[in-house]
């Protein structure tokens, strides 16, 4: 019989981190088109054994200013578990910067460490 191992080691193993997130404008206007990738995956998006999805989290700001260091700054965007995922936004939120985190998810919604931050402009 075989022991279920949890990924991500008491969800204190930043080796199980997800390192690279990658956020690309795509068309139509007010959407961004994220891309996840673990820490040790260059070539293609991949989730680590035992993940099934990840959770990705937005703040927006005026242009020129840095993200947010808190992760409580962001709400929650989406639960994404195929890449590329996209997340959409009102004409209101057209010209400002979208900085994004994320985290990885297990079976038992145990969430590993974040991210580092992405950012993009929102075009409108």
């Amino acid at each position: 019989m075989r022991r279920y191992q949890r990924p991500f080691g008491g969800l204190r193993n930043a080796d199980s981190g997800l390192e690279k997130l990658n956020v690309c404008h795509v068309a139509p206007r007010l959407r961004h088109s994220t891309d996840a990738r673990p820490h040790d995956c260059a070539c293609r998006a991949a989730q680590p054994r035992g993940v099934f999805a990840a959770a990705i989290y937005v703040a927006l700001t005026p242009p020129g200013r840095d993200a947010p260091a808190d992760p409580a700054d962001y709400r929650f965007a989406l639960t994404a578990s195929r890449f590329p995922a996209t997340v959409e936004f009102n004409g209101a939120d057209a010209g400002q910067t979208a900085h994004y985190l994320a985290r990885w998810l297990n079976s038992r919604c145990e969430a590993g460490p974040w991210s580092r931050a992405a950012s993009a402009t929102v075009a409108g």
